[in-house]
């Protein structure tokens, strides 16, 4: 069975050589791409979970590499709509998740008093005290919490072997 080289995506905040917000960088190693988009540091707090300028960026990424499947993790601030732009091209998608940042604001449910929440479900309402912004939050919560991202298949640190 002869399985192609990978094509690794990774993001990273804007370098302080002057690289402009939304840019690609190519670089490679044994033969595996790398591609870095860079994000600009000034985005607003929306732009952490729904970037539009990364997802066309990554679609513009996925037409030009075609590849066969998108294994996602650690999205925070590339935003979800990666698995979107994936998903509307038929590109099957296995998604990681390494924490809660779907659903809390904070990422590992840990309250600012150092305690694990352990909200199931949780209830955006009781986040009040955690969440910096909790009107950001909120609108945050609303727009994941009814149309979550639907993976071809999702790994959890549960589900694991």
């Amino acid at each position: 069975m002869f399985i192609r080289p990978a094509a690794a995506f990774r993001w990273s905040r804007s370098p302080s050589g002057g690289t402009c917000p939304y840019t690609l960088t190519k670089s490679e190693k044994n033969g595996i791409a790398n591609y870095l988009i860079h994000i600009d540091q000034n985005r607003s707090y929306a732009e952490l979970y729904d970037n539009p300028q990364i997802t066309a960026l990554f679609g513009q990424l996925i037409d030009q590499l075609q590849p066969d499947v998108l294994h996602a993790h650690c999205l925070q601030d590339i935003g979800a709509g990666v698995l979107q732009t994936a998903k509307a091209r038929g590109l099957p998608v296995v998604l990681s998740v390494h924490d809660f940042w779907w659903i809390c604001d904070r990422q590992f449910m840990i309250r600012v008093n150092q305690r694990y929440c352990g909200q199931d479900p949780v209830r955006i309402e009781n986040c009040r005290s955690c969440a910096e912004n909790f009107s950001a939050a909120r609108t945050r919560f609303d727009i994941w919490r009814p149309r979550p991202p639907m993976p071809m298949s999702l790994h959890t640190p549960a589900s694991s072997p």
